[in-house]
């Protein structure tokens, strides 16, 4: 249906009118069914995004298993043209994301890829197939959500035998429009369901904004995901971003269909310091090493260091204030005698001096061996 339409709205010239589309106004043509009308629009407005650069942070929540007003933080920037960048961390109340030590930051270009952890300074060089994206983006939160899939020459991932993008999946031309509209939230929403695999609820003021989505497993009907968009804001010219968004995994491979409808992941993220298309810079697609960075080369079994960036001692310092401030953070001297505080900060520094030690050694061994 949608490719005759396209066909159509080519030959006749159609596209043009689309200056004259408000918001309030989801018609493209009349003429056209109105599953046809808003498929091109969902269509459009994913191809008007070629890059994006966001932040999406967790909402604070009180579990036990975690300290209070842990929160996880991930930065992702992103280009059609194969390029990639996100910023994983933690934190929670008291200690910021920027002292996580399990922080890692990945880039990846068509020259290189690298992975960065950062309280270690360490650097490894990634090898993944050219031909199809690295399971590092494939599984990326945001392109789930939105059914988002920018680049241009890596396929989208496969779902039961589909491409897991929306344009993708429209571009197959197998969707119907249910004949009621639903509730989502307080807005009224068309109901398009995608190759039995996807539903969308969509804005009838806007539908370029997807209120709800839902992935199900076509073979089985089950419900895999659902995600919940809010908070629209236009980011560009007609292009609108969810500034929250709660993402729902089921265990949808379960044997049993009870044990299917249990919920193994729900997290509520906000969305900030949304930039898109050229307002993204290339150079945010380059690592920043800072002193006494090495790279890591080798198996697990043999593993040698080679220095990027001089300046072991500047790592060595900023290990010793890593220890200081996680082991006297300022509830920790209300509530502790100080021999436990010396304790801690003592252990807190000799992991630290460990693992630089070994490192210099490791360095200086290799500087040995080539001097000979």
């Amino acid at each position: 249906m949608l490719a005759i339409y396209l066909v159509t709205a080519f030959l006749t010239g159609a596209p043009e009118a689309d200056a004259n589309i408000t918001v309030n106004q989801p018609v493209i043509d009349v003429d056209a069914p109105l599953a046809d009308q808003l498929a091109l629009r969902l269509i459009r407005h994913h191809d008007a995004l070629t890059a994006v650069s966001l932040v999406y942070t967790s909402v604070s929540e009180r579990r036990n298993d975690q300290p209070e007003g842990a929160y996880w933080r991930r930065a992702i920037s992103v280009s059609e043209t194969g390029m990639f960048r996100s910023d994983n961390s933690h934190g929670h109340k008291r200690r910021p994301w920027q002292y996580d030590p399990s922080r890692k930051t990945l880039v990846i270009t068509p020259s290189e890829s690298t992975l960065l952890e950062n309280l270690n300074r360490s650097m490894v060089m990634l090898d993944y197939d050219t031909s199809e994206a690295p399971n590092y983006i494939r599984g990326e939160n945001f392109f789930e959500v939105l059914g988002w899939w920018p680049f241009i020459k890596w396929p989208p991932p496969q779902w039961h035998g589909h491409a897991y993008s929306m344009r993708a999946m429209l571009n197959e031309g197998s969707y119907r429009l249910l004949p009621e509209k639903e509730v989502v939230g307080s807005k009224p929403c068309y109901t398009l369901i995608v190759n039995d695999v996807l539903t969308v609820w969509c804005d009838c003021d806007r539908p370029e904004c997807v209120l709800k989505s839902e992935i199900y497993d076509p073979t089985t009907k089950v419900l895999d995901s659902k995600f919940e968009m809010r908070k629209y804001e236009e980011v560009g010219d007609n292009i609108w971003l969810p500034k929250q968004f709660r993402f729902i995994r089921l265990d949808s491979h379960a044997h049993t269909p009870q044990l299917r409808e249990k919920v193994v992941f729900d997290k509520t993220f906000l969305v900030s310091d949304i930039k898109i298309n050229e307002d993204v810079e290339m150079s945010i697609f380059r690592q920043e090493y800072a002193p006494g960075t090495v790279q890591v080369i080798g198996t697990q079994e043999e593993t040698r260091y080679e220095p990027v960036v001089n300046g072991q001692l500047n790592h060595f310092n900023s290990i010793l204030n890593w220890c200081r401030f996680c082991s006297l953070e300022e509830k920790a001297k209300q509530n502790s005698p100080w021999y436990d505080r010396l304790l801690i900060f003592v252990l807190c520094f000799l992991v630290g001096s460990f693992l630089v030690s070994r490192r210099f050694l490791r360095i200086a061994c290799k500087r040995s061996d080539n001097s000979r």
